[in-house]
């Protein structure tokens, strides 16, 4: 089996070889930008799904690739030699913006895929899919998790938090109070006291208690 860290390697020869030429869509009078754009990579837990999809979604449609990787424009049937190396050539440059972006557990999940609609599809499937095994694993990071001291508190709060929205996706809404008090829970030690103040409090927890009180007791 290939190794993701030398696929990772590989693919800036491969949008190298791509961008040297600027991409007609087929079609129409435009012309797709073979500018590669720098985010944030795909965590191998996927706890930024959402809006690392949000970001690369929007990167993929400013490139003139989207239709590509959603499947709106399907690969020709060569009778038009010109056309089909078109769409190759735009759908390495969609496979690359987004390989690119993923940390080596999403990507080894997508090494054997031919097409970038098929890397897409494989992700939504994994990160986003309907099924018991996601729902599951996400309740599992979410409740049996614990935030680290030496991480900072307001983006292990926030991936909290993403899982939650993306269990509401899956139609598994959790109550923002029952989040609150997952986080809670989950904070480490040295927030012993501040773990004691909030679950003895009358008050209902909401999650932007929560996150607050842990930032001003994070900067004490």
């Amino acid at each position: 089996m290939s190794n993701p860290q030398s696929i990772s390697q590989a693919l800036p020869s491969i949008l190298s070889a791509s961008s040297a030429s600027t991409a007609t869509r087929s079609g129409k009078g435009t012309q797709a930008s073979s500018r590669l754009y720098d985010i944030s990579s795909l965590e191998n837990d996927g706890s930024n799904f959402q809006t690392w999809k949000y970001r690369i979604k929007t990167i993929l449609d400013i490139r003139g690739l989207w239709e590509i990787v959603s499947g709106a424009e399907a690969k020709p049937d060569g009778k038009d030699a010109a056309q089909l190396a078109d769409w190759e050539l735009r759908d390495k440059e969609a496979r690359a913006q987004i390989t690119l972006t993923l940390k080596d557990e999403p990507l080894s999940g997508v090494l054997h895929a031919t097409t970038a609609a098929e890397i897409w599809k494989k992700l939504n499937e994994r990160y986003e899919g309907q099924g018991k095994q996601t729902i599951a694993f996400l309740i599992g990071k979410l409740f049996r998790g614990t935030l680290l001291d030496d991480s900072a508190m307001e983006t292990q709060l926030n991936a909290m938090h993403q899982k939650a929205y993306i269990l509401s996706t899956l139609g598994q809404t959790l109550d923002d109070t029952l989040v609150a008090t997952a986080m809670v829970i989950s904070l480490p030690p040295s927030y012993s006291t501040l773990h004691t103040i909030l679950m003895s409090t009358s008050d209902k927890l909401s999650i932007n208690t929560v996150i607050a009180q842990v930032l001003v007791e994070e900067k004490s």
